[in-house]
């Protein structure tokens, strides 16, 4: 059997893959033909969700088993064919970890067929990074001296705290 993805992503409108994979790749397998796909670094986290058809979580596929001390990776256990059954289920990609940014990703099509590999069928837009890493951080212009208020202490002693209760 031939499973359709199609991937969305809120934060890029216009971007939309489809990409055909073997009913029997486990998600392993999926996940690196994604991060080929789209030219991102495979070494990053990544985690599969299913979801409802409201995009609730039911279970998680990550590639570090966290329950068990050596166990072996879910991603590389499952196939795609032992947990997605049914045309229209649904899925999130968790590609970057640090910002929660996913794929909302939707099973459109199973057909008859063999293919070795997975294929990138469709892509339009934007590839989105892969990671997008926010650092807000105050503006250092708007740091006055004059509010450090460690400016004035020559020692220890000026903190004035109790050491015999610390």
């Amino acid at each position: 059997m031939i499973y359709s993805f199609r991937f969305l992503l809120h934060q890029e409108k216009d971007f939309i893959a489809e990409i055909d994979a073997p009913d029997d790749s486990t998600f392993f397998d999926f996940h690196l033909s994604i991060q080929k796909f789209l030219k991102y670094d495979n070494r990053q986290m990544a985690s599969f969700i299913i979801t409802d058809k409201t995009w609730n979580k039911l279970k998680e596929i990550a590639m570090v088993n966290f329950e068990q001390e050596n166990g072996e990776s879910p991603m590389k256990t499952f196939k795609l064919s032992e947990i997605l059954t049914k045309k229209g289920q649904r899925m999130l990609y968790v590609f970057d970890f640090f910002s929660e940014r996913a794929f909302f990703v939707q099973l459109i099509n199973i057909r008859e067929g063999k293919i070795k590999t997975c294929k990138l069928k469709n892509m339009t837009g934007q590839i989105p990074d892969q990671t997008k890493i926010d650092l807000d951080f105050p503006d250092a212009d708007n740091f006055d001296e004059e509010d450090d208020d460690f400016n004035n202490l020559d020692d220890f002693d000026d903190l004035q705290f109790d050491s015999d209760n610390f």
